[in-house]
């Protein structure tokens, strides 16, 4: 028996007091995105009966039928015995949608869902296509981030519950730092991890990089080491051409349609180089973030031999380094290493204005594949 989809959102809302709002700004009683609001329909896009729906509502959780979907029980169960909080159903939502959506063939979009969605967001949702669905989840996301307004945020992936910071060499956000910030304009901001500092570092490269020149902008492309993801950082040579490019941008065939007129060459490259630093339970939080396994991290039982530890729950600071040759983890502050190459021939590319950055994963049905992120960056700092 199908259930009324408005009438467990309006509960949802009324348990956390939030209120619904197309922007991304949070408040105390405004938590709740359009971002999110999606995955909580998504888990209820199906049509579950009423007892479904009532354990939804009586844990503030979900629970499917694990045989079905290819979801963790242990994990799911671990969250939602958890003291509750918003984060924690955040999460949940992200870790089922994930696995729902993209990996089950059950998934089918029901009437209620697609009308829902579509009279909110004004986008078409089809009945349950892999590539359909993600064209349209593509559509949502290119709304939310409404052009000129793009935030420091992450997509839907099939990554699991935690949205890695690192994983598989690749860079993402944890949901909990999906906020409405100018990145590099502020002096540190909270997750439930911790502190964390941020800061920003030049690295002077010259090599061979792909990159893109025009009257109007410059673009370079970094391909991460034994990774089908790459960086891509594009900047108006002009401020007052920021709007105009950043709407054009953010159209997937703009952004293919850059990327094949690139050219591999010489380039002196000035760029920033990000880093991020928190203070955590490191040997437990770096297993739930996956980072025992990135690039060039330092394997926890080596961590353990190197550093004799005797205390799991010893706090250490952490660093981690953002550039165009993968990532790298320290416990301890280090000093940047730069290179300065002078050659002739080289093209100069200094990315020393606000520019746009996308994660973007390549594979073989497109050139270029959704971003993983965008971000926007504000400034060399002073």
């Amino acid at each position: 028996m199908k259930i009324n989809i408005q009438n467990i959102i309006n509960l949802y809302f009324k348990m956390f007091n939030l209120t619904l709002s197309r922007d991304q700004d949070k408040t105390e009683n405004q938590a709740l995105s359009p971002y999110s609001f999606l995955q909580v329909l998504g888990l209820l896009a199906n049509g579950t009966d009423d007892e479904t729906s009532n354990k939804f509502i009586g844990k503030l959780g979900f629970e499917p039928n694990i045989n079905d979907f290819n979801i963790n029980s242990n994990k799911i169960n671990e969250i939602l015995t958890k003291k509750r909080n918003r984060d924690d159903l955040f999460v949940t939502c992200d870790y089922i949608v994930t696995n729902y959506l993209f990996h089950s063939d059950k998934f089918i979009i029901n009437e209620d869902f697609k009308t829902l969605i579509s009279n909110f967001y004004n986008i078409k949702i089809s009945s349950y296509n892999p590539k359909k669905v993600i064209d349209d989840y593509k559509n949502f996301y290119h709304y939310i981030t409404n052009g000129t307004n793009i935030i420091f945020q992450h997509f839907i992936t099939s990554f699991g519950p935690d949205m890695c910071l690192l994983k598989e060499n690749n860079f993402y956000l944890k949901q909990e730092w999906s906020t409405n910030f100018d990145f590099f304009r502020v002096e540190d901001f909270t997750t439930y991890a911790g502190k964390v500092k941020q800061d920003m570092m030049y690295n002077y490269i010259a090599k061979k990089y792909n990159f893109y020149e025009d009257e109007k902008i410059i673009a370079v492309k970094m391909l991460y080491k034994n990774s089908d993801s790459f960086f891509l950082a594009v900047m108006p040579k002009k401020i007052e051409d920021w709007d105009e490019v950043t709407k054009k941008i953010c159209s997937e065939n703009e952004l293919n349609c850059l990327i094949s007129r690139m050219e591999y060459g010489n380039v002196n490259l000035t760029f920033p180089k990000f880093r991020f630093e928190y203070e955590v339970d490191f040997i437990t939080y770096s297993k739930d973030l996956g980072i025992d396994s990135m690039l060039n991290s330092l394997k926890l039982d080596k961590l353990k031999t190197d550093f004799k530890y005797e205390n799991l729950e010893i706090k250490q600071n952490v660093l981690i380094d953002v550039y165009e040759f993968g990532f790298v983890t320290h416990l301890v502050s280090n000093k940047s290493v730069k290179e300065k190459t002078e050659a002739n021939n080289f093209r100069v590319l200094e990315f020393n204005k606000p520019f746009l950055w996308f994660v973007i994963r390549q594979d073989d049905n497109f050139t270029c594949s959704l971003p993983i992120f965008m971000g926007k960056f504000i400034g060399p700092k002073k």
